[in-house]
């Protein structure tokens, strides 16, 4: 089992590989916590030197029987929020929640306002005929009729 998880460290810590239950919270801690350099990878897959010594942290704090939160906000309070894939609702955290929900419902507004006008000012250009109008349409198609009706 040690050797699936050399790359994150744990061959190097021979007291959480005789101890499953800290071997799979060392493993759930750094997929949880996000390298503060990389881009986008989590602290079990980056090669960077900060993860590294985040991972030594993580297993020391383990042995010294912290808790999973105690470690989280350990990390927290060093890197910030940053470190974490699914931030705490907070403050400071709203807007990456409510930013999505809030662009979604700008755009169907602005689409729902783009069709409204467009149907209105397609209708709008429909006048209706006056009573004169009519009654000339009328006139005109009664004569086209009779014509038609003429040659045949």
């Amino acid at each position: 089992m040690a050797s699936m998880y050399g790359s994150n460290g744990l061959a190097k810590s021979s007291s959480l590989n005789s101890d499953d239950i800290l071997l799979q919270r060392y493993h759930d801690l750094t997929l949880v916590l996000r390298c503060p350099k990389c881009q986008n990878q989590n602290i079990a897959e980056s090669g960077s030197p900060i993860a590294e010594d985040l991972r030594f942290e993580i297993n020391r704090m383990l042995k010294a029987g912290k808790s999973n939160e105690q470690i989280i906000d350990f990390m927290v309070g060093r890197y910030g929020e940053y470190v974490l894939y699914d931030p705490k609702l907070s403050s400071k955290t709203l807007p990456l929640y409510l930013g999505p929900v809030v662009m979604m419902l700008s755009g169907c507004l602005a689409v729902a306002a783009i069709v409204s006008v467009r149907r209105r000012d397609r209708f709008k250009g429909e006048r209706l005929l006056s009573e004169d109008e009519q009654l000339r349409l009328i006139s005109l198609l009664n004569d086209a009729a009779q014509s038609s009706e003429k040659q045949s």
